[in-house]
């Protein structure tokens, strides 16, 4: 069996944590170490953002659902394969949205980001939050940076 996370970044509170008070976006991304290979879904939400170890950092291609809540599905699973030393950021929407800009401008914004290669993943965040201005964030600002290691599957072992 191998191990796998998986993470969902919803953006929009909750009643009491139950039902969402409106329909709201959501990633969900699952991580396999072992096979260095990551699946995302969307429904409504940004794309995640993968940095090389290099520094360059890529817009993951995910197609976008409906937010959750909307009573609609129609998601779609795409995988992206990591190299080692890859570091995977997700984020919510206040990070780069602003009300004077277009939603891609503020992607792009992000995309420009190039963080020390040798740096810690709080390094490479403290970065992402100073290069988007994230101090004047319009909405609140959630990050999660993890950075892709290959985890022998109990079959290498």
């Amino acid at each position: 069996m191998r191990e796998e996370v998986i993470v969902c970044v919803p953006t929009r509170r909750t009643d009491a944590g139950t039902r969402p008070r409106r329909p709201g976006p959501c990633l969900l991304a699952r991580v396999d170490p072992a096979r260095m290979l990551a699946s995302f879904s969307s429904a409504g939400h940004l794309p995640p953002v993968v940095f090389s170890r290099e520094g360059v950092a890529h817009l993951v291609n995910v197609p976008v659902g409906p937010p959750l809540g909307t009573g609609v599905g129609g998601y779609e699973l795409v995988s992206r394969t990591f190299d080692p030393g890859d570091t995977l950021l997700l984020f919510t929407d206040g990070l780069v949205e602003r009300r004077s800009e277009d939603i891609d401008t503020s992607l792009a914004r992000l995309a420009h980001v190039r963080p020390d290669p040798g740096g810690t993943l709080d390094d490479l965040v403290d970065e992402v939050l100073h290069e988007v201005d994230a101090a004047h964030a319009e909405d609140d600002v959630a990050v999660m940076a993890a950075r892709i290691r290959r985890k022998p599957a109990p079959d290498d072992e």
